[in-house]
């Protein structure tokens, strides 16, 4: 099967070196204007093939019912190599959540393994009549208000997570930044917000599109800060018949295309790139 995808931080590295069409982006993807983006292109990291043929059955999946599926990956950071993915329960068009039991599962594999786990979820792309609403593999522009973060804050069964939720609430982030950010933030500086026993997530996120074929890793940092890796097909990964295309245009499905197995060096600008978009 002839399988392939877009790196987002392609087409985010197109947007930040030209300073043109920043509000475009931004409209296209739903993605918000105060994180401020920065790219480490010095450091891709690999997709090994367990987790690269399990992203291809993500694709396959949520192409059909659109609906968010939250996922972990199971990675070595110190060689930038995600082994393994892991899915867990579906959700609805408009969110998802990562289950105890799922997360404790993975945490023993990875534990086994001596690897760490990073979180990532799936965003939707809506199609209607005369109209396309695209969730990009970006945080989205979703703000959750002050009684949301209240209300998970009392459910007994994020009593362990009380004392971040209050951090939330006190310092009013929730004002400041998308929900994709805060819940990224926490799962990496606490271990309290994860499930007891757990201990930090991963300093890396994944958010994926599957209906644009898109895939994202990122680390995120405290002030509204995101930094974007390039990701690349590790050996046995490429192989599984995956084109590789830099451009950052919507893919045709159900053959799309994707930018990592072969990526040119020339692409990338020398220099550290940032923006707020």
């Amino acid at each position: 099967m002839d399988v392939a995808a877009l790196d987002i931080a392609y087409e985010l590295a197109e947007v930040i070196s030209s300073k043109h069409n920043r509000r475009r982006f931004r409209r296209k993807y739903h993605c918000d204007s105060t994180i401020e983006y920065q790219l480490n292109l010095d450091e891709p990291v690999h997709i090994g093939p367990k987790a690269w043929a399990t992203i291809i059955s993500l694709f396959e999946l949520s192409e059909q019912d659109n609906r968010e599926r939250p996922f972990l990956m199971a990675m070595n950071e110190d060689t930038l190599y995600a082994e393994a993915c892991f899915l867990d329960n579906p959700g609805s068009e408009g969110d998802c959540e990562h289950s105890t039991e799922h997360i404790m599962q993975t945490k023993q594999y990875a534990d086994d393994r001596q690897l760490s786990v990073s979180f990532g979820h799936t965003h939707p792309v809506f199609y209607w009549q005369n109209e396309t609403r695209t969730f990009g593999a970006l945080p989205s522009n979703i703000f959750l208000p002050k009684e949301f973060w209240e209300e998970e804050m009392n459910k007994p069964e994020n009593q362990h997570a009380r004392s971040a939720f209050k951090e939330i609430l006190d310092s009013k982030i929730y004002k400041r930044h998308p929900d994709d950010y805060i819940c990224s933030l926490f799962a990496t500086t606490r271990a309290d917000w994860n499930p007891p026993g757990f201990g930090k997530a991963s300093r890396f996120h994944w958010i994926i599109t599957p209906r644009l074929r898109q895939v994202g890793v990122f680390e995120v940092k405290d002030g509204g800060v995101v930094v974007y890796h390039p990701w690349k097909l590790a050996t046995g990964a490429a192989d599984l018949d995956t084109e590789v295309s830099a451009s950052g245009a919507l893919p045709q499905l159900p053959t799309v295309s994707q930018v990592a197995t072969d990526a040119s060096a020339s692409f990338w600008p020398s220099k550290s790139m940032v923006s707020a978009l």
